[in-house]
């Protein structure tokens, strides 16, 4: 089913969800960036398969990105996000540090 999905056209006027990773090189009359805030963008966390798949490169084992690297790398998604609109550019965060933690990412300032 997902297949038949996939080679479907997109009607003009549908609404798209994607990760910025997959919007890249594409462009849209109006994009939102939704949950602009610490934890999200940037996503910090460690990333990684089960088995370590993504570490395996020509040289064996690569060693995880250290965390400027990893923020340097979440800048660079976030920038290709919010440059993905043609005219209108819709942000969503929390607008100061909530009760629950929550607040707007550093990528707002």
């Amino acid at each position: 089913a997902a297949d038949t999905l996939t080679r479907r056209a997109a009607r003009p006027d549908a609404v798209r969800l994607m990760t910025a990773h997959r919007a890249k090189g594409l462009e849209w009359q109006l994009v939102v960036v939704a949950g602009v805030q610490e934890g999200v963008w940037p996503d910090l966390r460690r990333r990684g398969s089960l088995l370590e798949a993504d570490r395996i490169g020509r040289d064996g084992l690569a060693e995880p990105l250290p965390p400027g690297a990893l923020l340097a790398e979440e800048r660079r998604l976030f920038y290709v996000a919010a440059t993905r609109a043609r005219e209108r550019l819709v942000v969503t965060a929390v607008k100061a540090p909530a009760e629950d933690g929550d607040q707007p990412s550093r990528f707002l300032t």
